[in-house]
């Protein structure tokens, strides 16, 4: 039967656990697959696109970029309709969209279809890479501090939904007033704190052993800022953050990210963004071949 993966939920807790091993073995064994793998991606994309592209390719298929949109009167288009009708030549079918991907519209897809962000909803296929990193890095007992603008970024969305479905960390947002997550993705019990102040801002980084960091402006709000309060440097992660602790972030970096955080110990970002190929050929194996 074809697997869609649209939301992290679409995963039960023993896949979850599978698709973030902290091991890779056997992954080269999967036999070479033929076809193409379809790209449609309605927003810009560095990291995502070239990981599927490269996992993808690693697996024997040909990456295909698409776009359907332009001047043309033919190309003012049901962008769901042409989703489907790819699936009806390709092997897979990865999908960037402005908007939410509507469920029910994909439930006759020959291949899977894959999110790879859809508007301010999910993006659960980085929640697989971030989640794997934090597993790599050691998970279990640990506490894992969500920052910035979990309300419109989509990544938080994912993680905290798959960091509470394997239940091996504690979790805490930490977000600037006015900004909380949708309680749709929100897991009961997570606590939440929302605040201006630059003390409780330091006193929930303390308690961290890994901050998920993302700026507070967004794509479509690029006027929102908050000043320093919700930015990391070096001088405030050596003066606030354990000394084991570790910053992920799944990029492009505004200010909120001084970049002379690059290799340091707090460094968790360049070991995370280099696990986005094996994660994605991982996923795509799956879908692909169970």
């Amino acid at each position: 039967m074809t697997r869609n993966f649209l939301s992290i939920h679409d995963l039960d807790n023993a896949e979850l656990a599978a698709l973030t091993a902290p091991s890779f073995r056997g992954l080269d064994d999967v036999p070479p697959m033929r076809g193409t793998l379809a790209f449609l991606f309605l927003q810009p994309s560095l990291r995502t696109m070239s990981s599927f592209a490269n996992a993808g390719a690693l697996l024997g298929l040909s990456p295909v970029p698409l776009r359907t949109t332009g001047d043309a009167f033919r190309d003012q288009v049901d962008l769901e309709d042409e989703i489907e009708q790819l699936g009806l030549n390709s092997r897979c079918v990865v999908v960037r969209m402005p908007t939410p991907l509507r469920r029910e519209r994909f439930t006759h897809m020959r291949v899977p279809l894959v999110n790879a962000g859809d508007g301010s909803n999910e993006h659960p296929s980085q929640a697989l890479m971030d989640i794997t990193a934090l597993r790599q890095f050691g998970l279990e007992g640990k506490h894992v501090v969500l920052m910035g603008n979990v309300r419109d970024y989509r990544v938080h969305h994912s993680l905290v939904g798959g960091l509470a479905k394997l239940n091996m960390c504690s979790m805490e947002l930490l977000y600037p007033t006015a900004m909380p997550m949708a309680k749709e993705y929100l897991p009961a019990g997570v606590p939440c704190t929302e605040t201006s102040s630059d003390d409780e801002v330091d006193d929930v980084l303390s308690r961290a052993d890994y901050v998920y960091l993302t700026p507070t402006q967004f794509f479509n709000a690029p006027h929102l800022q908050f000043g320093d309060r919700f930015s990391l440097n070096l001088a405030r992660a050596q003066r606030v953050l354990k000394p084991g602790a570790k910053i992920l972030h799944p990029f492009p970096r505004l200010t909120d990210l001084a970049f002379d955080l690059d290799h340091t110990s707090f460094d968790g970002y360049h070991h995370q963004i280099s696990l986005a190929t094996p994660v994605r050929r991982r996923l795509l194996a799956w879908l692909l071949r169970g």
